[in-house]
């Protein structure tokens, strides 16, 4: 079918092929129904607003292959195609076909009835048809006031003129009598006539009989009378008491007092609402700026939060950054914290060789100014001058093999068995379960031993460092590690140390392994190597199961310095509960060396009891004490602490 020329309105829409209006209806997701027309020509955008006008209802234009579609919301099948048919723009629309009309069937019947009903009864007289109705008589057109008043329906003829305002009753005729007085003789002639009024009051009162003179009623009036007493109250102005006056029972909007409103609940504030009562996020501190040491491993910073940040991931639960001023750090003290203690638990004892080392005075080195202790110095500075001068290789030199010879076969301490490899098959049998080694005596539990603090001594303090708890000579690489080990096992029984196999010694699970390999090793070396061991080493004390007691020997009697030192004397007598606790009685002095924390308790004291003699105080005791059995002045200040000077160091200190 060729396409026609387009309406007036600029669109048309072709019809089907069998003629039928395109327009069907489509689900959308969620339940939605739109309504399409297809075959739209022209102005497609313009039937969208035509049909957006009628229907009330929005619509899009759609492209279809040449052909385009118009879409319409909502199921309107039949609304849009009365929209179309309106608009006129529909072509080729087949015409409905009409439908054929019922048969009614007609009852055919023949009698004189019929025909009386059907017969005329002709025209209707005058009287019938005015019968029921109003009917007057016209104005008689020769009458004498036809002339003045024209055509008036109630006119009889006999209308008279009168200009006078007041319409007598009575005769229509003018009666001289009414001018007459009533008490006059003439006038009571005339009973059933009034008389007029003579003056305005009188002309009132016969018009307030009547209720026709306009003026305030006495329902009006009495009003306020009738609503009851209102008493004007005391302090009323006179604007006031007018208005109580003229309405007595009135009331102004204005006076009535005002309704409290009840308060209403605070409704919770909406999620958006909720931020706005936040406060705003307060600025950052500026980084702090200057030189940070780390008091684990010494590296140095130019950033407190790089230290933080450090400490945390290479040092955390060993130690915590320290607050203090970034232009003049203090120096990281070496004295060893005592653990946490408690009211109710006793003081541990320290172990002597700490006490020796940390007390013993230090010296710079004169290449590098690294502080060392006066053992250590003259070797540090060997080193260092070695270190400081250019490297020269120099020739390899064939070393004799001093070492006995020993055949790699013997009996293992452990399992008592004859093995080939003695070194390889120790190891070995110390990873075995607890039940198949040789059973050992339960260890008592006692302060680590001497000897492995003094071999650390041995070393550098650049290469090795003390573990603070189990008393071991660790490399600073594997410091961290083995730092953490210690800590997880640190809470071991008793029962769960080890026995080392060849020196009877007893350990930790974590350093046995290191100990027992350390033994092989000696066991391994020659007897002429002996004298070559260093005077340390040979003063070491023989025996290591002596309890603090016996340790704590060495500094009886030995003089003290008290330079910069905090002299206390004893309040009360304290008898001690522990190895590691000190003897007291009222009176007796005591050198302050350390005080407890008050985070952590503040209730030991750690110092020395000092006796008098002469002009020198020697050492009498070391140990715990109750920091509330020691004098104190309020107005005394703690001195910095020094480095305490014991025997020859304490006496060559005062000579100076």
């Amino acid at each position: 079918m060729a396409a026609g020329p387009l309406p007036a309105c600029g669109f048309a829409v072709d019809a089907s092929k069998k003629g039928a209006i395109p327009i069907k209806v489509e689900s959308r997701a969620k339940g939605k129904k739109v309504t399409i027309i297809s075959g739209v020509r022209g102005n497609a955008q313009s039937l969208v607003s035509a049909l957006s006008s009628l229907l009330g209802t929005g619509g899009t234009v759609l492209g279809e292959a040449g052909r385009q579609m118009v879409q319409v919301q909502g199921s309107q099948h039949e609304r849009v195609a009365d929209a179309l048919t309106q608009l006129g723009c529909l072509r080729g629309v087949a015409k409905a076909e009409a439908k054929p009309k019922k048969e009614v069937g007609v009852v055919s019947r023949n009698c004189a009835y019929d025909k009386f009903l059907r017969k005329d009864p002709g025209p209707k007289p005058l009287s019938e048809l005015l019968q029921g109705e109003a009917y007057a008589p016209q104005c008689p057109p020769g009458a004498e006031c036809f002339r003045w008043h024209g055509y008036w329906p109630y006119c009889r003829g006999c209308c008279q003129q009168n200009e006078d305002d007041i319409w007598e009753d009575g005769n229509l005729n003018y009666d001289p009598s009414l001018d007459k007085e009533y008490g006059s003789a003439s006038g009571r002639a005339c009973l059933l006539f009034p008389a007029r009024p003579g003056s305005w009051a009188q002309l009132d009162e016969l018009l307030r009989r009547l209720g026709m003179l306009a003026e305030v009623g006495e329902a009006a009036q009495t009003w306020g009378l009738r609503s009851g007493p209102n008493a004007v109250p005391n302090g009323a102005t006179l604007a006031e008491y007018r208005r109580r006056a003229v309405a007595p029972g009135a009331r102004l909007l204005e006076a009535e007092p005002k309704r409290k409103k009840e308060p209403k609940e605070p409704k919770e504030p909406r999620p958006r609402e909720r931020t706005r009562e936040f406060k705003p996020r307060p600025a950052p501190e500026p980084a702090k700026v200057g030189c940070f040491p780390c008091s684990v491993c010494g590296h140095k910073f130019g950033l407190y939060k790089t230290l933080k940040q450090h400490i945390k991931l290479a040092h955390d639960g060993v130690a915590r950054p320290i607050s203090h001023n970034p232009k003049a750090p203090p120096a990281v003290s070496t004295r060893p914290a005592p653990a946490p203690l408690g009211p109710g638990m006793p003081a541990p004892a320290p172990p002597a060789p700490q006490i020796a080392a940390w007390l013993e005075p230090r010296s710079p080195c004169p290449v590098c100014g690294v502080s060392f202790r006066m053992s250590e110095l003259q070797r540090h500075a060997q080193s260092c001058e070695e270190a400081q001068a250019p490297l020269v290789p120099e020739p390899k030199t064939e070393r004799p093999d001093t070492r006995r010879e020993r055949s790699p076969e013997g009996k293992c301490p452990m399992c008592s068995k004859l093995v080939r490899n003695l070194q390889e098959h120790v190891p070995k049998c110390l990873d075995l379960p607890s039940q198949e080694a040789k059973p050992v005596q339960k260890p008592v539990a006692k302060p680590p031993p001497a000897k492995k603090v003094a071999l650390c001594e041995d070393f550098s303090e650049g290469k090795f460092e003390t573990c603070p708890i189990c008393q071991e000579c660790v490399s600073i690489p594997h410091l961290q590690g083995h730092v953490e080990r210690c800590l997880v096992n640190a809470d071991a029984a008793p029962e769960a140390w080890q026995s080392c196999p060849l020196c009877k010694e007893q350990f930790h699970p974590d350093a046995i392994e290191a100990h027992v390999q350390a033994c092989l090793d000696e066991s391994t070396t020659p007897e002429g190597s002996e004298s070559e061991r260093s005077d340390e080493e040979e003063a070491e004390p023989e025996d290591e199961d002596e309890d603090y007691n016996a340790r704590e020997g060495d500094f009886v009697g030995q003089p003290v310095d008290l330079n910069g030192s905090l002299l206390v004397a004893a309040l009360a007598a304290y008898s001690p509960k522990g190895p590691s606790q000190m003897d007291l009685m009222p009176g007796d002095p005591v050198l302050l060396l350390w005080e407890q924390p008050p985070e952590e308790g503040g209730y030991w004291a750690w110092g020395c009891k000092v006796r008098q003699d002469g002009g020198e105080h020697l050492a009498e005791q070391l140990g715990y004490v109750p920091l509330s059995h020691l004098k104190r002045k309020d107005s005394e200040q703690s001195p910095a602490p020094v480095r305490r000077r014991w025997g020859a160091g304490a006496r060559e200190a005062r000579a100076a």
